[in-house]
């Protein structure tokens, strides 16, 4: 017997069906391919869901609902360490935005000293509001990473 793809399955002339290695080997190949054209869409799908990270601060999570903006991002080396400011607006209250940080900053290593200050490491974390969103309907809040020395003033 030569070895082609077969779409009806053979029989053998004591009708025992001969096992068709070819078509299911084609079907493997086929199936493989499909997972290959579909996994990116979502993986791709999978980390734009999980891809809420400030830009320069890329294990500090922003607020689901509101988005970091980016231009207004400061970020300097002292010889203490760090300082980096961001900014981030949304439709979230205040009260959403501290809940959200006090929940997940802490699976992140950080320790909450006050309402709205965090520490980890040499690091202090200041979480601010700014009144000028709040006529858009949008709460706007900043975020002061500095070195625990630094964050006192």
């Amino acid at each position: 017997m030569d070895a082609r793809l077969f779409i009806v399955r053979p029989v053998k002339d004591d009708g025992t069906v001969i096992f068709m290695k070819p078509l299911y080997f084609c079907f493997a190949v086929l199936l493989w391919g499909l997972s290959l054209a579909v996994m990116p869409s979502f993986a791709g799908s999978a980390m734009a869901a999980g891809d809420g990270f400030f830009s320069v601060i890329e294990d500090l999570p922003l607020v689901p609902g509101t988005t970091e903006d980016e231009d207004a991002a400061l970020v300097f080396e002292t010889a203490e360490g760090r300082v980096v400011e961001v900014y981030a607006s949304g439709t979230v209250t205040k009260k959403q935005v501290l809940r959200f940080f006090a929940e997940t900053l802490p699976q992140l290593g950080w320790k909450k000293t006050a309402a709205n200050r965090f520490r980890r490491g040499d690091e202090a974390l200041v979480i601010d509001f700014s009144e000028e969103g709040e006529k858009a309907g949008e709460t706007v809040y900043h975020l002061k990473l500095a070195p625990r020395s630094a964050s006192a003033s």
